[in-house]
């Protein structure tokens, strides 16, 4: 970010909120992605304030200004720097890349499977809490958030013993780190403003609260919300953090993770998918708006006439014509329009930049990819991206289904009770909302943890059993169960593409003829097509083929050992026919 026209006063106005320099940073990235980037401006592009009664163009109080600021306004429009200016054809480019790679990343054909290898009722039941919490949904919005600021947090609970997964706004929420190198959690703290509109004698008016909740190994605690006004510092000993309401889960563990968009060491949080192209974006924003402010003037062009007569009254339009004597002219004052053309070209070759450096493809009409080939080469760059953002997040959703896992298996032990859900304010439209503060039944606070109801089971949806022999017989539905836990957990990502029908009768044929002419063996030959056709245990299904194969060769051949044979006498049955030569037995 090097942008400090329009910085200073987007840093200006979040300052004046409260916000740290993190916040103010991680608001920033998110701002593009919810198309609120040119919000803090004060200008229109014209030049003109935007500010409603103000002589000067600034949206900022007066208390709220840096240092050294200055007022373009009293300059004149035309003064004003077009980093304060607000765009009029924003290109909304950084929600379309974010977008785009977590389609790539958790859409209904791209989000990968669980398996839990040595433990297939385990893994079962696993899948029983995906299905029911809608996890890969939930993946979206985090992945969103890593993208557009660079890091997502997901939490997991149980609502009346229904599994629930929620992300967090990742720019609210400060760590505190048992081991920051493996992105082990002590306790997070989610902090935050929120309005609230309340009826007073002068009428409606707004009045702003200090959210906290704090979520650690073994209690989930919401505390009472602080008004906000000067002078009050939260968590200062005239304004302590009192709990309002707190639960016992006793996990053992923060029930959260902690996830970088990209691997940072040296910070908490990753980098946007953006990252480093915010200024060029702008830029390609305002070559987009002086192209269309260009061709404007094309769009209603001034009348001009030669003539010596005085024209009374002139009318535009194409129902009214001109009373011109021979020799006189008219016409419309246009221009060529080659400014605009170049300012165009220039935002297109600024965008093409841009998703190079990002290493993102958008198809446009007949320059689309149609072959799984074709695919995979033009792809290639955002595909090796795509494997980063897997290894990120699948890393993520690997640690947060183990912790599921643990957490599943002590709430359906007897004596262990039922902690709720994590719950947070939406924020998804990158403002604070007021909160849905839990409250306690009467007592809850004072009853003991053990003599809370217990959850035996899940509520799951049920496994449904077919038999692969026989598709006539009837489906069967089955309780999931939780099985030993022993074994590894893998998060297994399907191939970037799937090849046609026709592409893999192709590649089958020619990986046959390699395989005829002795360059590479049958087990090779299985590994590539399975490579190129996504199917992750191709081997696998080789040697049970060729073992079949074998079985039935060998049954065959037993078989006609036995036609040639004849059939055999059984046990204290007289041989039939001579003895050789021709002599009979005695």
């Amino acid at each position: 970010m090097t942008d400090p026209v329009h910085l200073e006063h987007f840093y200006a106005r979040n300052a004046s909120l409260g916000d740290s320099p993190r916040q103010r940073r991680m608001a920033w990235y998110e701002s593009f992605f919810r198309c609120s980037e040119y919000e803090s401006c004060g200008y229109d592009f014209n030049g003109r304030s935007l500010a409603k009664g103000a002589s000067s163009g600034s949206t900022l109080s007066s208390a709220g200004m840096p240092e050294g600021y200055v007022d373009w306004a009293e300059k004149g429009a035309d003064s004003v720097p077009y980093q304060l200016r607000k765009p009029t054809a924003p290109s909304r480019l950084v929600r379309t890349v974010v977008s785009r790679f977590t389609g790539s990343l958790f859409s209904e054909h791209k989000r990968p499977s669980i398996r839990w290898v040595g433990d297939p009722d385990t893994e079962d039941y696993l899948e029983g809490i995906v299905q029911a919490g809608q996890l890969w949904s939930v993946m979206e919005e985090v992945r969103n958030f890593g993208g557009a600021q660079g890091t997502g947090v997901i939490g997991f609970g149980f609502r009346g013993g229904v599994p629930v997964f929620e992300s967090f706004d990742a720019k609210y929420c400060l760590p505190t780190w048992e081991d920051r190198s493996r992105q082990l959690l002590r306790a997070l703290d989610v902090t935050y403003r929120y309005p609230v509109e309340e009826r007073t004698r002068k009428g409606w008016r707004t009045f702003w609260y200090w959210y906290r909740r704090r979520i650690d190994t073994t209690h989930d605690t919401v505390y009472e919300p602080i008004e906000v006004r000067p002078g009050v510092i939260p968590g200062s000993p005239q304004y302590p953090w009192v709990p309002a309401n707190w639960t016992r889960h006793d996990f053992g563990e923060v029930p959260l993770e902690w996830i970088q968009n990209t691997r940072c060491s040296d910070g908490i949080d990753g980098d946007p998918d953006c990252e480093g192209q915010y200024d060029a974006i702008r830029e390609m924003d305002t070559e987009r708006s002086l192209a269309g402010e260009g061709i404007k003037p094309n769009c209603d062009p001034t009348l001009y006439v030669a003539t010596e007569k005085q024209l009374q009254s002139v009318k535009k339009g194409s129902r009214n014509a001109l009373h011109i004597a021979p020799g006189d002219t008219a016409g419309y004052l246009e221009m060529t329009g080659s400014g605009s053309v170049v300012a165009r070209e220039n935002a297109e070759a600024l965008k093409s930049s841009i998703l190079e450096a990002v290493a993102c493809v958008i198809e446009t009409g007949a320059a689309s990819a149609t072959t799984a080939t074709e695919i995979r080469h033009r792809y290639r760059a955002m595909f090796d991206r795509v494997d980063v953002f897997r290894q990120q997040y699948g890393e993520g959703v690997r640690r947060l289904l183990e912790k599921v896992e643990r957490a599943a298996r002590k709430l359906t032990t007897p004596g262990s009770a039922e902690p709720p859900a994590p719950r947070i304010p939406a924020v998804g439209s990158g403002e604070p909302t007021a909160p849905d503060l839990p409250v306690s039944d009467e007592g809850d606070e004072e009853e003991p943890v053990g003599e809370r109801p217990t959850v035996r089971r899940l509520v799951l949806p049920p496994k449904i059993v077919e038999d692969p022999d026989d598709p006539t017989v009837p489906a069967t539905v089955e309780e999931r169960k939780l099985g030993t836990g022993r074994g590894i957990l893998q998060i297994v990502w399907p191939e970037h593409v799937i090849p046609t029908p026709d592409e893999v009768e192709t590649y089958t044929r020619a990986l046959a003829a390699q395989e005829a002419a002795g360059y590479i063996d049958g087990e090779t030959a299985a590994k590539l097509l399975g490579t190129f056709t996504g199917l992750q245990d191709a081997a696998v299904v080789y040697r049970k083929a060729q073992l079949a194969k074998k079985e039935q060769r060998e049954s065959e051949e037993a078989a006609i050992a036995q036609a040639l044979l004849g059939p055999q006498p059984q046990p204290g049955q007289p041989v039939q026919g001579g003895l050789p030569g021709g002599g009979e037995s005695a």
